[in-house]
Order: C-alpha cells, then sequence, then structure tokens
C-alpha cells in the first residue's frame, strides 16, 4: 500500500495547522531519536552493512557522525529549537506567504559548525532540510585513538551498560568509521550504523525520506 504524506494545501498560502504539521508534528520528537534521511546508494550500504541483522537495543543511543574522514558528535537539539523559534512567529502571522516562511528562514541564518537549515518550496509545499556544512570538521583517524580526543573522552564517560553508539557515516568516511567503531567495540559498546551520501541532508519535509532507527544496533 502506498503511504501517505500530508501536503500543504495551498501553493501560495501555508496555513497555520499545515505550518505546525511541517514544523512540530515532523520533527516533535527529539532529533537524535527519530532521524529522517535520504535514502543512500545500495554501493554505499553494501560497503558498511553487516551480514548481521539489526536488533533493537535497550540501552540509549549515543549519536556520531563521520564525515570528511573525521568523527564528531553532532547536536542538532539547539538547531531544532530555533526552527521552532521561527515557526511560532510565523503562526502569530496567522497564514503567511509560502515565499514569506522560505524568506524568514532565510533571515533567520540557522546553523552550527556542522549542519545549516533549508527551506525551499517543494511542489505544492515545503521543505525543511538541515544539510551539512562542506567546511564540517571532526577528529580524524588518529586523533580519535588518543586518549585526550573527544572521542575518547565520550567512550570513558558513558556506560556500555546504559548507552550504545549509532555513527552516521558518509561516503568519504569509511575508514575512520571502521577506526571508531573498533574503538567503542573494544571498550564494550555495542554499535550500530546508516551509510549517507557524502551531501545527503536531514529532511524533515517532502516524500523523498528514509526513517532510520538510532535504537537500533548490530553487533
Amino acid at each position: 500500500m502506498r503511504r501517505r504524506h500530508r501536503r500543504v494545501a495551498s501553493p501560495s498560502v501555508l496555513g497555520l495547522d499545515s505550518l505546525m504539521d511541517v514544523v512540530t508534528n515532523i520533527i516533535g520528537a527529539l532529533f537524535f531519536v527519530i532521524i529522517y534521511v535520504i535514502l543512500s546508494s545500495s554501493d554505499m550500504r553494501a560497503k558498511v552493512t553487516t551480514v548481521v541483522p539489526a536488533t533493537l537495543a535497550d540501552t540509549e543511543p549515543i549519536m556520531v557522525e563521520c564525515r570528511n574522514n573525521t568523527v564528531f558528535f553532532p547536536n542538532n537539539e539547539e538547531l531544532v529549537e530555533k526552527i521552532r523559534e521561527v515557526a511560532r512567529v510565523l503562526a502569530k502571522q496567522g497564514a503567511p506567504a509560502t515565499a514569506d516562511i522560505v524568506a524568514a528562514f532565510q533571515q533567520a541564518d540557522i546553523k552550527d559548525n556542522y549542519y545549516q537549515v533549508v527551506c525551499r518550496q517543494d511542489g505544492d509545499g515545503l521543505k525543511i532540510a538541515i544539510e551539512p556544512r562542506s567546511d564540517a570538521k571532526g577528529e580524524n583517524e588518529i586523533q580519535i585513538t588518543k586518549e585526550a580526543s573527544t572521542f575518547q573522552q565520550a567512550l570513558k564517560k558513558n556506560d556500555p551498560k546504559k548507552h550504545h553508539f549509532f555513527f552516521v557515516v558518509r561516503e568519504d568516511s569509511i575508514s575512520v568509521f571502521y577506526i571508531a567503531r573498533y574503538e567503542a567495540m573494544k571498550k564494550g559498546f555495542k554499535i550500530g550504523y546508516h551509510p549517507l551520501l557524502r551531501d545527503a541532508a536531514f529532511t524533515l519535509g517532502g516524500e523523498s525520506m528514509f526513517k532510520v532507527d538510532p535504537r537500533r544496533i548490530h553487533r
């Protein structure tokens, strides 16, 4: 059965209810609990997917991203809250035009060291995407093995009985992922992961989405 997706009713005006559908209903859950991403290529998936089937973990996920052959810990809760702030301002306007909504997000210029928020018209509706910044850098293959690194400190301060690590692996960062995974498993952590194309965005609207559950682990 074909899945139905909620669309914005008018091509020129975004109603209050529809705006809150896009911003609240879709991103109401914390960003690290349910992530919507553009489906990556099968070639990329084949490189990092193990034959061991994924299982649902009873531990809390710690999100890690491998990009530009480095490792970092994305924290998108602040980005999501800023998206909500823009939505609340727009909601006070009643039924702002689609162009005004796009302009409001452009003016807000929501971003951090790793991502930027982009709002654009998508057919009759809107799409809000958290797109990767090309200049984002974390710790490289050598740095993540050092005791003073952010990655090693994360392994040290978290409990493998309470947490597991979930990696979003960009196609340019498979080698650093293998090292990070080894380091985490050496400390007794369970691991989950999902491949992504290098420039794929976390999509918060539109129809081309793939659901990833970071509670699922592979080993």
